[in-house]
């Protein structure tokens, strides 16, 4: 009947809860995440350094590539200048010595950002300066006549020997910022690699971390919690001998022995309840008969389904009752009703009252007309004894609800389409004239029509539910009705009720009750449905206020 443990009490001690285990899992997952991260965030900026690099590189090379590209033009305007004596042909010559200077001076700029031989530009310079004088004194020569001079043999190998050490100085600055510009592609391709695997790295013992941490959870947690939910339900079906495993993380261990007290709690008070019940049915047989006719009367209409709970405040009688009338072919009357005062004299009274409304509603197959007929009756009956009832009848053919309502809570027309978790739509049905007692014998009632059709439904209940008190004196009320009928599936009236009457019960924070609780769901399913489903009423209390 206890929990049945996998190992022993000093093993269990000695394990880390699960809590602890996340905790640790989830900083370790931060730390690899800081860590991968930081390294990424740094490669990725050393890696653009190294491209603006290598980009300063390229344009370096660029530039000096446009400035032997202006010498070569220089050289060659100026041979055929030489001869030929065409002046046009020193256009190239000329345009080249305008733009020199602003490639020199980008070519200066370039080599000082990627920190280049500035020594080596003086070098080209300087060559270019010896073979630009040579030019012009050529220019010169041929501008004043003397056409032999520059066109002999030991002249032009002048020239062609100063183009040289021109041509030499720039291939040799290019060979510089060529290997300036290879070491940076270097650089740059060693960034790149390393910036993918930290990359990757980081993704894999992220991904690692994540599968061992789904792999604890569903080995320490979600596995052992669903075969508790297996017992658990086993349990809720009666079972109370099933076994309730102790297994996985401390918390879900825990978990386990909780759920296991409460089923050893529910087993003896079980017995108990069992015992008073065999006390009472020997010591007052009589009790037992009023108890039997205070049962609702088996009407059933085919498309309405009614799902009803009586908890009892204390005894074996309860001043509350509720009943089925079949009032005609598809038309189904339905009776709440609530008796004041106390002892067998308000059951009683409450039987006949439950007697009269049905015989009544046969008879006059209407709400308002069943209350006053019945009102009628009690001209015998006490000032001190009345009853709050409500009355409604569902018909299935016009898809309509009557309500009557002689001083009892407004009952909810709840319409279909809502969810759980949703907001609770709902229209009350309050009273339509006063309660039934003998002082007000001949009283008429008003009958109000509501359009009642498929998926829509009725909770009704006596004022005990909407009265629970917690300890600080504060209601229940309609907001905890709401709110419990708002988070219940509304397809399953069941676990409506069900919810509402254990809202109310620990709102009051209290094993008993005050007063009587009775609740009844009224549901227009569709034809064929199960019908009506009406539970043998648990112990109830002997009378009670308005209300039990």
């Amino acid at each position: 009947m206890g929990v049945a443990p996998w190992w022993s009490a000093r093993e269990s001690a000695g394990r880390v809860s699960l809590t602890r285990r996340l905790s640790g899992a989830s900083l370790l997952a931060l730390l690899v995440l800081v860590l991968g991260g930081g390294l990424v965030v740094v490669t990725a900026q050393q890696l653009g350094t190294a491209q603006q690099q290598l980009t300063r590189e390229t344009r370096a090379r660029q530039a000096t590539s446009d400035l032997q590209r202006q010498y070569v033009e220089q050289e060659t305007g100026l041979r055929g200048y030489l001869l030929t004596g065409e002046v046009e042909l020193l256009a190239p010559y000329e345009l080249a010595q305008r733009q020199l200077p602003g490639v020199r001076r980008e070519l200066r700029e370039g080599l000082r950002a990627v920190g280049g031989d500035a020594a080596q530009l003086e070098v080209l310079e300087q060559a270019h300066a010896e073979w630009d004088a040579y030019a012009r004194e050529q220019i010169a020569a041929v501008g004043r006549g003397e056409r032999t001079g520059p066109s002999s043999i030991g002249t032009t190998m002048l020239g062609k020997t100063l183009f040289d050490d021109v041509r030499s100085a720039g291939e040799t600055l290019d060979a510089q910022l060529e290997g300036l510009q290879e070491a940076s592609q270097r650089e740059t391709h060693r960034l790149q690699t390393r910036l993918v695997v930290s990359t990757a790295g980081g993704l894999a013992a992220l991904a690692l971390l994540l599968g061992l941490g789904s792999l604890v959870t569903v080995r320490q947690v979600t596995q052992p919690l669903r075969r508790l939910a297996e017992a658990t339900r086993r349990v809720a079906d009666g079972d109370l001998s099933a076994q309730l495993r102790a297994e996985g993380a401390s918390e879900v261990r825990e978990l386990a022995g909780d759920v296991a007290a409460m089923r050893d709690r529910l087993l003896a008070d079980l017995d108990r309840t069992r015992q008073a019940l065999g006390a009472l049915d020997q010591e007052d047989r009589a009790v037992r008969a009023v108890r039997q006719a205070l049962l609702p009367s088996p009407g059933r209409v085919e498309g309405v389904r009614i799902t009803a709970r009586l908890d009892a405040a204390e005894g074996v009688l309860a001043g509350d009752w509720y009943d089925t009338v079949q009032v005609a072919t598809g038309r189904l009357g339905v009776v709440v009703g609530d008796v004041a005062g106390h002892g067998p004299y308000s059951a009683v009274f409450a039987l006949r009252l439950k007697h009269s409304l049905a015989t009544a509603l046969r008879t006059h197959a209407h709400p308002g007309a069943a209350l006053t007929a019945v009102c009628a009756e009690l001209r015998d009956v006490p000032a001190e004894l009345f009853a709050t009832v409500f009355v409604c009848v569902v018909d299935t053919g016009t898809g309509t609800l009557v309500h009557a309502n002689a001083g009892h809570p407004p009952a909810l027309l709840l319409p279909a389409g809502d969810e759980a978790g949703t907001g609770v739509r709902f229209e009350e049905l309050p009273p339509t004239g006063p309660l039934l007692s003998s002082i007000v014998a001949g009283e008429v009632w008003e009958e109000v029509e509501h359009p009642f059709g498929t998926g829509d439904s009725l909770l009704t209940f006596t004022d005990g539910v909407l009265e629970s008190r917690s300890p600080d004196g504060v209601e229940f009320g309609l907001d905890g009705l709401l709110a419990a009928i708002g988070r219940t599936p509304r397809q399953d009236p069941a676990r409506l009720i069900d919810a509402v009457a254990a809202d109310a019960l620990r709102h009051a924070r209290n094993p008993g009750r005050r007063d009587d609780h009775t609740l009844v769901h009224v549901l227009r399913e569709v034809v064929g449905g199960p019908g009506p489903v009406l539970p043998v009423l648990p112990v109830a209390a002997v009378g009670g206020t308005p209300g039990g």
